[in-house]
């Protein structure tokens, strides 16, 4: 949702959840893989390299679960 709006405060609203949560979630998932996935600069949002690989794998295992239904 975040890379999906271009900020954390338009993931929050998407996900009907607070900034606050959002940046956590974020935070733990960067935690859980060891790497950074976004570049925050000011307002602006971007993917790492590693962010934008995961973003990816994400979407074909997502789009593959909907397909599948």
């Amino acid at each position: 949702a975040v890379v999906e709006s271009g900020s954390f405060s338009g993931g929050a609203r998407k996900l009907y959840i607070s900034n606050t949560a959002v940046s956590q979630a974020v935070q733990e998932l960067e935690r859980q893989v060891h790497l950074p996935l976004l570049i925050r600069s000011g307002r602006n949002i971007r993917l790492t390299e590693a962010g934008s690989l995961l973003y990816d794998y994400t979407r074909q295992i997502l789009a593959t679960e909907h397909a599948a239904e």
